[in-house]
């Protein structure tokens, strides 16, 4: 059997930027979740620890 035809990357006009451009806004958006997520793990800690601590003193 044969295969099929396929454009490659450098045929596709502006294809060379497009995953560049992707690759930069995944990349902020991967950022900003992580910085959200260690404001969420930060908060979480604190609020154990004074969980734990109204625990040792009762």
């Amino acid at each position: 059997m044969s295969r099929p035809a396929t454009l490659s990357a450098a045929a596709t006009p502006g294809a060379s930027d497009a995953p560049a451009a992707a690759d930069g806004a995944l990349r902020a958006v991967f950022e900003r979740q992580l910085a959200v997520l260690g404001r969420l793990a930060e908060a979480g800690l604190n609020i154990a620890l004074s969980v734990e601590r109204r625990a040792t003193a009762a």
